[in-house]
């Protein structure tokens, strides 16, 4: 009987973490999960993650860093704080399903984060998640494990713009200005494309007003709905104007709001500041006109004025053989060129049906002789059956 060495460590169930520093590179043995715990200060006991209190240039071999190699890489530190630091700085080495599994779930939070921090720029909803997936497939968006997902996100938000139509949801931010910059302000923010939502007076020096202490000026909150990445843009140049500030009020403020405001805001003329009131006369006196949808085949390449029309065109033949032709990759035949189609298949199923005319001719004339005989035998056998023997004879004679 062989028995396996005690001090003998088995690569089995080994997790190699390495750490390159000054051109040496370094490796510890620990447990798989409990790595992860220790990174996650779950676990702190530093004997429960190694298997073995060694440290090594290269664990496969066996073999140990000397002493000289640490001092370069490491200084005067002591062997349990090098440990320490190989943990928490280095790179774990894992299985290939360990690996995809971890890239897997790393794809579905990206694509999570994706959608709480996008719209559709034409239905102004977020994208559900499988969709995204879909298309951080399609763009080949490269996941990598130890990057941030919310990082990785952001740029998967680029790539994807040129697969979908789709933006980042605009934060809600609130702008502190004195009255004496008000307008050159709100100015300013046109320029950025930022809507206006909501303009008051702070209440506090209203009150001083009306109190009748005028050594205050009254200032101004505008809230205004703007991309996220002019967010420092915008504190840039209110630093310009003594006295004002901006902070960020909501960072999904358009996923709360409405869809027909967030429609009325994405169109060109709305103007936040105007009244509803007015808007709603404006649009009793000026009737809305009703864009109709071209109904159009694109196989066939004709519009149709009505739905019925429409509807009758895809059960026709010129539709089925026009389908037939784009499936061998040819060019649709135009509504003369069918007819001229039609008229030559009809000639050469008429040409097709006389030679079988003729031929089905023939063979009823030579079977019509074969059944005369065939007839003159079955009566001949018919009265030898029922005649006696003599009459037989007679008649044989």
């Amino acid at each position: 009987r062989i028995n396996t060495p005690v001090n003998q460590v088995r690569l089995t169930n080994v997790a190699i973490v390495k750490l390159k520093v000054k051109g040496l590179r370094f490796e510890v043995a620990a447990y798989k999960n409990k790595v992860i715990n220790w990174r996650n200060k779950v676990e702190s006991d530093i004997s429960e993650v190694l298997q073995i209190d060694n440290i090594f240039t290269n664990v496969s071999k066996g073999q140990i860093a000397k002493k000289k190699e640490l001092t370069k890489g490491f200084g005067g530190m002591s062997q349990e704080d090098i440990i320490k630091e190989i943990l928490d700085k280095g790179e774990l080495q894992i299985s290939e399903l360990e690996r995809e599994s971890k890239i897997e779930n790393l794809k579905r939070d990206i694509a999570n984060i994706v959608c709480a921090k996008t719209l559709n720029t034409q239905t102004l909803t977020p994208f559900p998640v499988s969709m995204i997936i879909k298309g951080l497939e399609d763009i080949h968006f490269n996941v990598k494990a130890n990057q941030n997902a919310k990082v990785q996100a952001l740029f998967a938000i680029k790539d994807l713009q040129g697969v979908l139509p789709i933006r980042r949801v605009k934060i809600r931010i609130c702008i502190d200005c004195p009255e004496k910059h008000y307008s050159s302000v709100k100015e300013h923010l046109k320029t950025y494309n930022a809507n206006q939502l909501i303009e008051e007076r702070e209440e506090k020096t209203l009150q001083k007003e009306k109190e009748g202490d005028s050594n205050e000026q009254a200032g101004w909150k505008i809230f205004s709905l703007c991309e996220p990445q002019l967010y420092k843009t915008i504190g840039k140049f209110l630093s310009e104007y003594e006295g004002s500030s901006v902070t960020i009020t909501d960072h999904d403020a358009e996923l709360k709001m409405p869809a027909d405001q967030l429609q009325q805001m994405q169109s060109a003329s709305f103007d936040p500041t105007k009244d509803v009131d007015e808007e709603e006369e404006k649009e009793e006196k000026v009737p809305k006109k009703e864009k109709k949808r071209e109904l159009k085949c694109t196989t066939c390449n004709i519009t149709f004025p009505d739905s019925d029309a429409h509807r009758l065109h895809f059960k026709s033949d010129w539709h089925s053989v026009n389908l037939k032709r784009k499936m061998d990759k040819q060019e649709p035949l135009s509504i003369e060129e069918f007819e001229t189609y039609l008229l030559e298949k009809t000639f050469e199923e008429q040409q097709k049906a006389k030679k079988v005319g003729k031929k089905n001719k023939k063979r009823k004339g030579k079977k019509g002789k074969n059944n005369d005989d065939d007839d003159d035998f079955q009566m001949i056998q018919q009265i030898v059956s029922l005649a006696p023997s003599f009459e037989i004879e007679l008649l044989l004679k």
